[in-house]
C-alpha cells in the first residue's frame, strides 16, 4: 500500500534529501504542476483517506467470514454495499471520459496503472491546457485507445483499422471539436503507448520537428526503434509516427512533410530506470504532465536515487488520484468531497491514524 502521511508530517519524505529539490514549480500559465516532495494538503488528506477506507472496507467484508465475532452480520448484504461504493463512478468529464473508485485505486503502491487513470489524466491535462491557454498554441495529450494493437500487424486490413481508430479516438480527445481536428492550435501531440503492458509516450514536437519516445525504462526490451520504408518493416514508433504525418497530410496539416522527415529518437532521462516496470504509468503520467517540447529542459524532479525515487514514486501516486478527483473538469468532484467527508466524520482519529499506520508499512 501507498506511504500514508498524517496531518503532523509525511514519513520518509524526500525534502529531507537537498539534492532532490525540485527544480520544477509551475507549468504554463502558472498551473502549479503535482509536487512529489510535498506532503497532501487537507484536501488531499480527506481524498486519499476516503479512498482507503473504500480498499479497507473491501478487504474486511471479504475476511469476515473466518471472524466468529462476525457471525450475527449479513455477510452477503455487506459485500452488496461495498461492491457498490468500490464499482461506483467517481470520474466524469462532460463529454463522457469515465473512472471507477476501483480504477482510480489501482494508484495504490505496488500495483499496475489501470489504463483508464492514464486516459483520465490525459483528460484533466488537456482541460487545463484548454482553459489555461484557449486561443494560443498547446499540447495535446491522446489517450491509451488512439492506438490499437492492430498496428503490429503486417496487413492491409490491420493498417486501414488503426488508421481509423487513430482518426475516431483523436476525436474523443478534442471533445469532438472540428476545428481542433486539424490540430493547427497544437505545437505538440502527446501519444500515450501501451506495450506488453508498459506504458511510454511518443512526442510530436511541430515547431520543432521532432520525434521524441519517453520511457522510464533504460534499454527498453518492450519495443525496438527500427525504421524502413514498407510498414510491415517497422517498429511499433516508426508506425505511430507513420499514421501520426498520414493523419496530418490527411487534414492538410502545414507541418506534414516536416514531420515525415523528422528524426525518431529516444530521449535520455537521468532518472531511468532498470528494473522498476511497475511504476511505468506513473512514471508517463508525470511524464506526459512536464514535457514542454525538445527545446525545452526536461526535468522531472525524480531523484537519480533509488530509494528516493521510490519514496517519490509512492508520494505520486497519492498525489495523482487526488488531483484527478479534484480536478474541476471532473463532474463528479463536490460528490466525492461530500462522500469522504460523511465516510471519515464517524471515525475516530486514533482508529484513522491506526489504518493509516498499517497502510505505510506495506
Amino acid at each position: 500500500m501507498l506511504l500514508s502521511q498524517s496531518s503532523e508530517s509525511s514519513q520518509g519524505s524526500p525534502e529531507q534529501e537537498p539534492e532532490v529539490e525540485s527544480k520544477v514549480h509551475e507549468g504554463d500559465e502558472g498551473k502549479k504542476v503535482i509536487e512529489m516532495n510535498e506532503p497532501l494538503n487537507e484536501d488531499e488528506k480527506l481524498i486519499w483517506q476516503y479512498l482507503l477506507t473504500i480498499m479497507e472496507d473491501k478487504r474486511r467484508a471479504e475476511h469476515k467470514n473466518d471472524n466468529e465475532n462476525d457471525k450475527n452480520i449479513d455477510i452477503e448484504k455487506e459485500m452488496q454495499n461495498m461492491k457498490l461504493t468500490f464499482i461506483s463512478e467517481v470520474f466524469e468529464t462532460s463529454h463522457g471520459m469515465t473512472a471507477k473508485a476501483f480504477m482510480i485505486n489501482t494508484l495504490e503502491d505496488g500495483k499496475w496503472v489501470s489504463q483508464s487513470v492514464i486516459d483520465c489524466w490525459a483528460a484533466v491535462l488537456n482541460y487545463t491546457e484548454k482553459k489555461n491557454n484557449p486561443k494560443g498554441k498547446r499540447r495535446l495529450r491522446c489517450y491509451t485507445t488512439m492506438i490499437v494493437t492492430g498496428i503490429h500487424a503486417e496487413n492491409e486490413a490491420a493498417t486501414k483499422k488503426a488508421f481509423d481508430t487513430l482518426k475516431s479516438h483523436l476525436k474523443e480527445v478534442v471533445e469532438c471539436d472540428n476545428e481542433m481536428l486539424k490540430l493547427k492550435a497544437v505545437n505538440i501531440i502527446i501519444v500515450l503507448m501501451i506495450e506488453k503492458n508498459h506504458f511510454y509516450l511518443i512526442c510530436f514536437d511541430l515547431d520543432n520537428k521532432t520525434v521524441e519516445v519517453i520511457d522510464n525504462v533504460a534499454n527498453s526490451w518492450f519495443y525496438k526503434m527500427i525504421s524502413g520504408t514498407k510498414i510491415e518493416d517497422m517498429g511499433t514508433q516508426c508506425k505511430v509516427k507513420h499514421y501520426i504525418v498520414g493523419y496530418l497530410k490527411d487534414v492538410g496539416h502545414p507541418k506534414a512533410s516536416q514531420m515525415a522527415d523528422a528524426k525518431l529518437t529516444r530521449k535520455k532521462l537521468e532518472w531511468e530506470t532498470t528494473d522498476n516496470f511497475n511504476d511505468c504509468g506513473v512514471f508517463a503520467m508525470r511524464h506526459m504532465e512536464m514535457y514542454g517540447g525538445s527545446d525545452v529542459q526536461f526535468e522531472c524532479g525524480f531523484s537519480t536515487r533509488k530509494d528516493i525515487q521510490g519514496t517519490q514514486l509512492k508520494n505520486l501516486r497519492m498525489k495523482l488520484a487526488t488531483r484527478v478527483l479534484l480536478s474541476e473538469s471532473n463532474v463528479y468532484r463536490g460528490h466525492v468531497l461530500d462522500r469522504a467527508r460523511e465516510t471519515l466524520h464517524g471515525m475516530k482519529d486514533e482508529e484513522m491514524q491506526q489504518m493509516l499506520n498499517v497502510e505505510s508499512v506495506k
